[in-house]
């Protein structure tokens, strides 16, 4: 090869040629289409040879959610993950030009989590990946090859999942029920008698905020105001100025809770 002439063509079209040319580089076509390219190969001796390969270009997307971690209703942002968070992943492939390849099933799909192959959870249709966040690791990265079954046409993506800390935000709950999502109370505000300040965990688990994994320890200073712990509300008629402080926390993980504290105005 390196005393032979060899002239590359991409889609009928010459785009390189020369003595000992034996690589390219090229841009190859959109998503979806594909690209022909040949090498034609005049060896010393005047043998002549012809090579072919078809190029098809593909793209794959994540798309993951913290399938059960709190944000309030009508909430508009997505749900971030905290220690030991439950994660859904689905892969979406946009692969075109395989022929009767049109469905998710009929791709094979190989998952990796943190560089390694998960192998109980790829193969042929595993399009979806449900699995725990580790406490140990500050953000976990994900990744999916996808080909069809019939060939060797490969398509991959991959994201990291960041993992945070879950906040609380605290809104009011007015005497006729209404909890006012769309503005958070904040230090010294005034609150309105009768009603209840209704703490939000972002990013807690589980979304249920009811459930009976979640406490809730209200304190004053060094006193804890008598509340049921699994209530995420409490009574204004029960505040007296000063800070109020709360922590929550999921007994059945090792590390997630969140602390907040809001002063309360005389």
């Amino acid at each position: 090869l390196n005393r032979a002439t060899i002239v590359w063509s991409i889609n009928g079209k010459t785009v390189k040629s020369g003595t000992g040319l034996k690589s390219i580089t090229f841009r190859p076509g959109p998503l979806g289409s594909n690209t022909y390219i040949s090498a034609t190969i005049a060896t010393i001796d005047g043998a002549q040879l012809t090579a072919t390969k078809i190029v098809s270009t593909a793209d794959s997307d994540i798309i993951w959610e913290a399938y059960n971690s709190y944000v309030p209703p009508f909430y508009k942002g997505k749900a971030l993950p905290a220690d030991e968070a439950s994660i859904r992943a689905v892969a979406i492939p946009n692969v075109r030009g395989l022929g009767s390849v049109t469905k998710m099933k009929d791709f094979v799909y190989t998952w990796k989590r943190n560089y390694d192959v998960v192998g109980n959870v790829s193969g042929a249709g595993r399009s979806s990946f449900t699995f725990s966040l580790d406490y140990l690791n500050a953000q976990e990265k994900l990744s999916v090859e996808i080909g069809a079954r019939t060939n060797s046409s490969v398509s991959a993506a991959n994201t990291d999942i960041v993992i945070v800390k879950p906040t609380i935000e605290f809104y009011q709950k007015t005497a006729d029920g209404m909890i006012h999502f769309e503005k958070n109370v904040g230090n010294n505000e005034s609150l309105y008698g009768g009603s209840v300040l209704f703490a939000a965990p972002f990013g807690m688990s589980p979304k249920n905020i009811a459930d009976p994994s979640l406490t809730y320890e209200w304190t004053s200073g060094n006193d804890t105001i008598e509340n049921n712990p699994k209530a995420n509300t409490l009574s204004v008629d029960q505040l007296q100025a000063g800070s109020i402080n709360l922590l929550i926390t999921n007994t059945k993980s090792l590390f997630e809770e969140a602390r907040a504290q809001l002063n309360i105005g005389s």
